[in-house]
């Protein structure tokens, strides 16, 4: 994604912060910059974007999945918590329960579509801890 993106994020960068070039088609920006800054130009700041997502995408979806492993290990303990007495502390009696209740007693295996939302929203909300590199990224792409 960084490969294919930088130069974009070039041409945008130099169009934005040139006076010469703001007015200009894209297509003819990104041509006056091969003139004067050479082709490699436009990938001035890869390091720092491929920097970026990896460490934007190693947050993102390690808080996503940790957060998911909480949400079930939360289920799961509340589901055996329900299957105990709470003023004996002895299980419940499963002997008569036919196979569609015993089946029904295991623990939960998935999530809902809302708390599958609520991962994703906070590991992309502590994805924005990225971005202080954006501002290094748009700093190495200055004409």
């Amino acid at each position: 994604q960084a490969l294919m993106m930088t130069p974009f994020q070039k041409l945008k960068v130099t169009i934005v912060a040139s006076n010469t070039l703001n007015g200009m088609h894209p297509l003819h920006a990104c041509v006056n910059i091969v003139k004067e800054q050479g082709f490699l130009s436009l990938f001035d700041g890869l390091l720092p974007t491929m920097l970026r997502r990896s460490v934007d995408w190693g947050i993102r979806f390690g808080a996503c999945s940790e957060i998911k492993h909480l949400i079930l290990a939360h289920k799961e303990a509340k589901h055996y918590q329900s299957l105990y007495n709470r003023d004996t502390n002895q299980p419940t009696t499963i002997s008569s329960m036919d196979v569609a209740a015993a089946a029904a007693a295991t623990p939960p295996q998935s999530l809902t579509t809302t708390e599958l939302l609520v991962a994703s929203f906070i590991g992309g909300a502590l994805s924005g801890l990225t971005h202080p590199i954006d501002n290094i990224i748009t700093n190495a792409q200055k004409p």
